[in-house]
């Protein structure tokens, strides 16, 4: 019972990163479209956004690769599961400097 609670809960939280990964690049798309690249905050806010999709994109990977690990899938010695939590805090970092220092509020 607890294997499956803990498939549940990863694949519920594998399904919200995907979901914020895939409304970012919509986001992204949406900013290249509507921003003028006259504008002097043109270049921080796209390469926020880029930042952001690079990051989310990571993080996906190594969370997979953290939840395989964990779960005793992936037996490997050189993949450990405190360096794929280590690269997931990194990464998760990136995401909320991206989103909330160098993308301006305006």
């Amino acid at each position: 019972m607890n294997d499956i609670v803990g498939y549940l809960i990863l694949t519920l939280f594998l399904i919200s990163f995907v979901y914020a990964f895939i409304r970012q690049i919509g986001d992204t798309i949406n900013v290249r479209k509507i921003i003028k690249p006259d504008n002097s905050k043109y270049t921080r806010i796209l390469f926020g956004n880029y930042i952001c999709i690079a990051s989310y994109g990571l993080f996906i990977i190594f969370f997979v690769l953290n939840g395989l690990v964990s779960l005793e899938i992936l037996k490997t010695s050189s993949i450990t599961s405190e360096n794929t939590f280590s690269a997931c805090l990194i990464f998760l970092t990136l995401i909320f400097a991206s989103k909330y220092i160098i993308v301006p509020k305006d």
